[in-house]
């Protein structure tokens, strides 16, 4: 599955693996860089939603509106 660009900037959009520490759960989110792309409305995004895997984070970056 491909992951779409920003639809503001071009920019990449980032899969960080977050790791609960205390049971080992692992779950996925979606961060978009502010390096470079700081008037981009979208810079500085962190998705508050965990996704079970990578591709389920891709799919919902690219099923946005």
């Amino acid at each position: 599955m491909k992951e779409l660009k920003c639809p503001f900037c071009g920019g990449k959009i980032h899969i960080i693996k977050k790791e609960c520490l205390s049971n080992g759960f692992v779950s996925y989110g979606l961060h978009h860089d502010m390096f470079d792309r700081a008037r981009c409305v979208l810079a500085g995004f962190t998705s508050q939603n965990a996704y079970e895997t990578v591709e389920q984070a891709i799919d919902e970056w690219n099923q946005r509106a």
